[in-house]
């Protein structure tokens, strides 16, 4: 039986899979919405005779929202995080969250993933701003994500994780025009007068792009999610989590994505060449 949601996680189900006794287990809902993929919880486990298990554990399972459910399906965002701790997460050199059990059906529905509870760590603000410090330690790390599959042809046996350009991310080139109307009409006002147009004539070649991102570049392993939000830093690094969207593309993809949206403006005029640079090096 696998739990499809927080409230199928009993102690019975729980005692079989981590091999000590569960005798009780209380869970509270960390984030679930729009946009949000998959329900996630803290799990507070009891033990029979206080029990060797962790105390805490975070259960990732399917969206109770039908739409964020079905997008997560179609795009097989959980068949990839799955085959991810399934079968490569012992396999990285950053850290990241230890599995305790992952299991799914075919397309991800139902499916339960149970994490290690990083509790003593702080997670990064995008609104509060990111310090020097810490955006040294994603790019450090996140190198050592993209040299352990830089153009391997180990990254070629990983074929549950697709390629940039595959039909599903062409195909959302389709509702591109829209978004980009709707940035029109909520924020043209504030664009310099140079911005909507080259933003047009972007989108007009999207499916090119992804083509020329994979075709004539050097793939590696990205993340492709590097946000504040999955970035939890701790006394002797950072951990990275939710590898749903995990992708093979050019690992200057994800670099571009931390540094384009995820800190100050200024910040990133201030620091990118540097950063750029420790990030080659």
């Amino acid at each position: 039986m696998i739990p499809a949601s927080p409230a199928d996680i009993t102690p019975a189900w729980l005692s079989t899979v981590l091999g000590a006794e569960v005798t009780d287990v209380e869970a509270a809902n960390l984030g679930e919405g729009v946009g949000v993929m998959a329900e996630v919880t803290r799990l507070h486990l009891t033990y029979a005779d206080g029990g060797p298990g962790p105390a805490t554990l975070i259960a990732k399972t399917p969206s109770p929202m039908e739409a964020n459910r079905e997008s997560a399906t179609t795009f097989g965002f959980y068949t990839r995080e799955l085959a991810f701790y399934q079968h490569v997460a012992g396999r990285m050199k950053l850290r990241v969250p230890h599995c305790h059990h992952a299991q799914g059906g075919p397309d991800g529905v139902p499916f339960v993933i149970l994490l290690e509870d990083v509790a003593d760590a702080r997670q990064l603000d995008q609104l509060a701003g990111i310090a020097l410090g810490d955006a040294e330690s994603v790019v450090d790390e996140i190198a050592k994500l993209h040299a352990r599959w830089w153009a391997g042809p180990e990254l070629e046996t990983l074929t549950w994780l697709p390629p940039m350009n595959n039909p599903l991310y062409k195909g959302y080139g389709e509702v591109l025009p829209d978004l980009t109307a709707l940035l029109q009409q909520q924020w043209g006002d504030r664009l310099d007068a140079t911005a909507m147009p080259w933003l047009e004539d972007l989108t007009g070649r999207y499916t090119d792009l992804l083509d020329w991102l994979v075709d004539d570049g050097t793939l590696t392993f990205c993340h492709y999610d590097l946000r504040p939000d999955n970035i939890l830093v701790e006394p002797t690094g950072i951990c990275v989590l939710d590898w749903q969207l995990a992708v093979r593309n050019r690992g200057a993809f994800d670099i571009a994505y931390f540094l384009g949206q995820n800190v100050a403006t200024d910040f990133r005029r201030t620091h990118e060449d540097a950063l750029l640079r420790r990030y080659h090096e």
